[in-house]
């Protein structure tokens, strides 16, 4: 799924906001036991989807946002996973 999510809106805002890197956030998402949340219940639109998942160099389990348009997935955010979302993580709930 990673090639597919266009990371160039939100490069600055990971950073700035948040400290998690878009190569971290790439990770999280390419991660094979990530857990997908879709719709995130949390979207006003609808659109929008959470990706759990491990990040090597990050050392850490990130919460991805993401959100579908017509044509591509587009990442909004990412930050570290709250300890509910990395038990959920660990424990492979989705």
């Amino acid at each position: 799924m990673e090639s597919s999510v266009d990371w160039s809106h939100c490069e600055m805002h990971l950073w700035v906001r948040h400290r998690v890197l878009v190569e971290w956030a790439k990770e999280a998402v390419a991660d094979t036991a990530a857990l997908v949340v879709d719709p995130d219940p949390a979207s006003r639109s609808g659109r929008g989807m959470r990706i759990v998942g491990y990040s090597p160099k990050a050392g850490a389990i990130l919460v991805v946002i993401v959100v579908r348009t017509t044509d591509a997935l587009i990442a909004v955010t990412a930050w570290k996973a709250n300890s509910t979302f990395a038990r959920r993580y660990r424990e492979g709930k989705r």
